[in-house]
């Protein structure tokens, strides 16, 4: 089964996507609350990663493509700058 994402829109007329959450993921109980890992720990834990599995964690490329992407309360918060 493939879930389809649901995309709200400002109005019934506008072609501008509703980026804010919705009613329903306001309520949710569970929300963890926090800000965006640092840049420096997010690299660490790319590059430990990459070593770990036998590549060069020298490779700027390499470490970048293994960094966790951060979403939702996360966004603009990009961890290389």
């Amino acid at each position: 089964m493939y879930a389809y994402p649901l995309f709200r829109r400002q109005s019934a007329t506008s072609s501008r996507l509703l980026m804010a959450p919705s009613e329903e993921a306001k309520r949710l109980e569970n929300v963890e609350t926090g800000r965006a890992k640092p840049k420096e720990e997010v690299l660490t834990e790319a590059s430990t990663f990459v070593s770990t599995n036998g590549g060069d964690p020298s490779d700027q490329f390499l470490v970048l493509a293994h960094c966790k992407l951060q979403f939702g309360k996360y966004q603009g918060q990009c961890p290389v700058a």
